[in-house]
């Protein structure tokens, strides 16, 4: 019986570029069309050296066995995946010692931690103006109704006022008159002149 193959990944692509595998592969945001690709080697027939990958967040299980060398992915989300392929020879035997590679998408600027916490800032500085602007209007509102009752209770005391003291003169005058018609012997003018210097006549 033949040994297991040996899978090794040889390249990783974005949208045709190639990437170096000796760094930390980081794609920038968007879609695009991640391409991998992977060999087996096997010492009887190459060509007939089937293969299993799968992409860790996003595929659910291994895929089928295919004989393709390429995995292709398109349109994947921002976030951290791992590529892992095992590749068996002809007489079906997989190998337990897997190839992978790690490569990182970056997301796009507004799904960044940093705008993200931007915006929530910005909402409630808006929200929070909104409320101090509400408060000072409701202010106002209630000061120009304060002020107009004030008004009113200043024009209804200053009427009030005026009555009582046109009243206060006309029975003053009137007073007065009654005083100089009666006699000074009579016992009520001794009263309704004590009465009159009370009302400052």
């Amino acid at each position: 019986m033949d040994p297991p193959a040996i899978v090794q990944i040889e390249s990783l692509t974005t949208d045709g570029s190639l990437n170096d595998l000796q760094q930390p592969v980081r794609i920038a945001p968007g879609g695009h069309r991640v391409a991998l690709s992977y060999s087996g080697l096997s010492l009887s027939v190459p060509e007939r050296v089937k293969f299993r990958y799968r992409l860790d967040g996003f595929d659910r299980s291994w895929s089928e066995p295919v004989s393709t060398r390429e995995a292709i992915y398109t349109n994947l989300g921002s976030g951290s995946y791992r590529f892992r392929v095992i590749a068996c020879n002809s007489d079906g035997l997989w190998n337990s010692a897997e190839s992978s590679i790690a490569f990182t998408i970056e997301p796009v600027f507004w799904r960044t931690w940093w705008f993200q916490l931007s915006s929530v800032v910005a909402l409630g500085l808006l929200v929070l103006a909104y409320i101090r602007l509400r408060i000072l209007a409701l202010a106002r509102q209630l000061n120009v109704r304060f002020e107009e009752r004030l008004a009113e209770r200043t024009r209804i005391a200053q009427e009030l006022h005026d009555t009582l003291l046109q009243g206060l003169l006309s029975a003053s005058m009137q007073l007065h008159v009654a005083n100089d018609s009666w006699l000074r012997e009579s016992p009520a003018k001794p009263m309704v002149n004590r009465v009159l210097q009370l009302m400052g006549g």
